[in-house]
This record gives structure tokens, C-alpha cells and sequence, in this order.
């Protein structure tokens, strides 16, 4: 408005009319708008509430709308014919006589295993996903755990978590909203990383799979796109990286 009723040019603000000085600010960039460290819902809610007071009355939401889609279904895993299976666990024939929502828990599981390594004890959360709480019994459950235990056990002692990951800082379940296209429609990818490790000259980005089977490309998609969101979050170069927890020892990096 202010540009329109002085007749300068939005696109390049430079002028001056009376008293008005008028010259354009440096624009931010997208990794401003993140604080690069996690906070709690009650001290969001407060830092919202503190900054409620220098606005006025809240406008009519536009009527625009942009879809919100997630990762894992912008871009969910395509097995390929390079596939090769990896070690079977005794978790595998308890969870043959579940379905899809029991095997998606354990996977859900693993990653929670892996996460709470990263953490400090104070920071850790109860781990076992409702689909397997709620169906197991405590025997197969205790099975699962254990199983997921030494996935997690294995990865700790991986040359890949000595040398890429235990030395420098770390970040984990790293949320995020992505301006993407889909079928030539504008719409905002959502997401979360596994894990972002800050290398000092660059990000190593970590996605964990627990699948049955080693493939080299089924999920390239996904973490290209955590990629892309690591990198304007930080401003850094990035590398990927998914790890078979199944065999931690053949990570598959992406550059």
C-alpha cells in the first residue's frame, strides 16, 4: 500500500517523497524462520502469546489453499529388482500372523529405539507404538523389543555411527514444511528427519528403514526431499544417507 500511494515500484522501493525515505531491506532467508533447536508446545504457546500483542485484529483467512502432503506419500518407496533380503528375525514370525498396522508398528519401533539412543535419558519417551501395545502379547512383545534392541545395539557399533555420527552434534525427528509441486500443482510437502547431524562444513541427513530387504533406490525420493529441506533449515551442504538396520554396515549415501 505504502508503495502504491507513493507511485514507486514494489519490486524495486527505492525513493523519496517529503519527508519519506524510502529503500529496500534485505530479504531473509528461509533458514532464519527456524530456531535450529527443539521447543516445547508450552513455550511456543508463549512465545506466540507475547507476540499477539503487535498485531491488530486478525484479517479474513485467504481463501487460496495449498495442499499439505506428507513425504512418505509424495514419494513412497518403490522396491526394485536390485533388491537383496536381509537377515531374518524372530520378530518376522510373530508379525507374520498380524497385519500391515502390527508390521508398520515395529518399524515405527525401531526408529523410536534408534532416536532414544541419541537422547539423554531425561529426554527419552515411552517407545511401543499403540498397534503392537494393544495386539501383542507380553511375550511377543518382550520379543519385538529385544529385537529392535539389538538392531539398535548393532548400529551403535556400526564403523558408519563411529566415524558420521557419534563425534558431532545432533538433531533428531526434525520437522519440517517444504514448498513442492505435485503433478504440476503447488502444494507443501511435510515431514520429518530421522536424523540430522551437523558435520561443521555440512549436514549428514539419516533416514532408518527397517525394511526386510537392502535396496539401493526405493527410497531415494524421500530423502532427497529431507535433503532439500535440510539444507535451506541450515544453509549447509548435505549428504544422505539411509540405514537397513538390518545391516548397519551397508549405508546407502546419497550426494
Amino acid at each position: 500500500m505504502l508503495t502504491e500511494s507513493l507511485g514507486i515500484d514494489i519490486n524495486d522501493p527505492k525513493g523519496a517523497a517529503g519527508i519519506v525515505q524510502i529503500d529496500a531491506i534485505d530479504s531473509i532467508s528461509e533458514g532464519e524462520l527456524y530456531s535450529h533447536r527443539r521447543e516445547s508446545e508450552a513455550a511456543l504457546a508463549a512465545r506466540v502469546e507475547e507476540a499477539r500483542a503487535w498485531y491488530g485484529e486478525a484479517r479474513e483467512a485467504i481463501g487460496e489453499s495449498v495442499a499439505r502432503v506428507g513425504v512418505t506419500t509424495l514419494h513412497p518407496s518403490r522396491p526394485s529388482y536390485g533388491a537383496s533380503p536381509l537377515p531374518h528375525l524372530e520378530s518376522d514370525d510373530i508379525l507374520a500372523r498380524y497385519g500391515e498396522e502390527q508390521v508398520t508398528g515395529f518399524g515405527t519401533l525401531v526408529h523410536t529405539l534408534v532416536e532414544q539412543a541419541m537422547l539423554t535419558a531425561e529426554d527419552r519417551q515411552d517407545v511401543v507404538p499403540r498397534s503392537l501395545a494393544r495386539s501383542l502379547s507380553e511375550r511377543e512383545l518382550s520379543t519385538l523389543i529385544s529385537d529392535g534392541n539389538a538392531l539398535v545395539a548393532s548400529f551403535l557399533a556400526s564403523d558408519f555411527f563411529t566415524a558420521e555420527i557419534a563425534p558431532f552434534r545432533r538433531d533428531v525427528e526434525v520437522g519440517f514444511f517444504l514448498r513442492s509441486e505435485d503433478g504440476g500443482r503447488p502444494i507443501v510437502a511435510e515431514g520429518a528427519i530421522d536424523l540430522v547431524v551437523d558435520q561443521g562444513d555440512r549436514l549428514l541427513v539419516v533416514d532408518f528403514k527397517s525394511d526386510r530387504y537392502w535396496d539401493e533406490t526405493a527410497h531415494e525420493g524421500q530423502l532427497r526431499t529431507y535433503m532439500e529441506a535440510a539444507a535451506k533449515i541450515w544453509e549447509k551442504r548435505v549428504i544422505g544417507a539411509v540405514i537397513f538396520v538390518r545391516d548397519s554396515g551397508r549405508p546407502v549415501f546419497y550426494r
